[in-house]
């Protein structure tokens, strides 16, 4: 069997901190305010170097997020420079608890554009609405249409959600920045994302409608990011079920190497058969093997994965029979 090449990342993703001023109930991180930890301007930078010295120009692109990165303070600005002149396209993703009214968000907004910012993503919906409010949402949408930044929006889905993206979409106050964004070729829009219950408490569940995008193909989440965490931990994915998956969970990067533990994953078989054909596809040839009933009602693909290997008899399905599939598989990955 041939080795499987080394597929270069094209991003890093920075879980900055996991302290939010939010306590959703369904976090995938658990973040809410009383956790401390964060990254140092100095730990960040390092991030960065060593990433781009182990990757060189196939990165392009830093992700700040959390948690929630505008906890930072001056350090976000700082770190948006310092990659900026590294020459990656800077996104920042939050809750947009900040956004107080439309001058703050504009102002705020400003300064990491000066900075060199290039894309803003706000996460909202039924959990972030109780913490944060709708018309913060709307005035750092604002404040992003009027500056010409991308701004992209993300709207918690389930069959049962109340809140729906289609109110962002039809506010009087945006819609002058959805036809400018037409009219200008950018990027100002609002998407909906299954939403995962991580609360046994939580009233969440999925029809088959909102699953369908969800199954088909392999888990492009693999294989293109360098993901660390607050507790220098790196993980192989940023998908919102990889820090309760443990072989997602790569290894510290004070003892070992970004490009050590990067590059390891390629001698994990089912990384690269996810990266195939997606979880779906691998819980489905589990339960067949197991003769137990198969749905595609499962939920988001992250919350498929975890599925996977939450379950000792799962893995070791797949342990005594993988060999069935991987000429298929790595004929389709060389």
């Amino acid at each position: 069997m041939d080795k499987v090449d080394i597929i270069s990342p094209n991003t890093i993703s920075l879980l900055t901190t996991f302290q939010c001023t939010s306590s959703c109930k369904n976090c995938c991180f658990s973040c809410n305010p009383s956790i401390k930890e964060k990254m140092t301007l100095p730990q960040m930078k390092q991030y960065v170097d060593k990433s781009m010295d182990a990757y060189g120009e196939s990165l392009k692109v830093l992700v700040l997020t959390g948690g929630e990165c505008f906890l930072l303070g001056q350090s976000l600005p700082k770190i948006i420079r310092y990659a900026t002149d590294k020459g990656l396209s800077v996104r920042v993703v939050t809750n947009g608890y900040w956004a107080k009214s439309y001058d703050v968000a504009y102002k705020k907004l400003s300064l990491l554009i000066d900075a060199g910012l290039k894309e803003i993503n706000f996460s909202t919906g039924d959990d972030h609405l109780e913490w944060v409010l709708y018309d913060n949402i709307v005035y750092g949408m604002m404040a992003a249409g009027e500056l010409g930044i991308t701004c992209v929006v993300n709207v918690e889905q389930h069959d049962k959600s109340v809140f729906k993206a289609e109110q962002l979409r039809n506010d009087e106050r945006l819609v002058p920045y959805f036809e400018k964004s037409k009219k200008n070729n950018t990027i100002f829009f609002v998407e909906s994302s299954l939403w995962i219950k991580f609360n046994k408490d939580s009233d969440i569940s999925y029809d088959k409608l909102l699953v369908t995008k969800e199954i088909a193909g392999g888990c492009k989440s693999l294989f293109s990011t360098i993901v660390i965490n607050p507790y220098a931990q790196m993980l192989a994915c940023c998908g919102l079920t990889s820090e309760q998956i443990l072989p997602m969970r790569l290894g510290d990067i004070t003892r070992r190497s970004i490009k050590e533990l990067y590059d390891a994953q390629f001698e994990d078989f089912l990384k690269i058969w996810l990266y195939v054909e997606g979880s779906m596809n691998i819980l489905k040839f589990v339960y067949e093997k197991r003769n137990i009933p198969f749905t595609t009602i499962i939920g988001h693909t992250c919350d498929t994965c975890a599925e996977i290997f939450k379950d000792p008899e799962n893995i070791s399905i797949l342990r005594e029979h993988y060999k069935e599939v991987i000429f298929k598989i790595f004929e389709l990955v060389i």
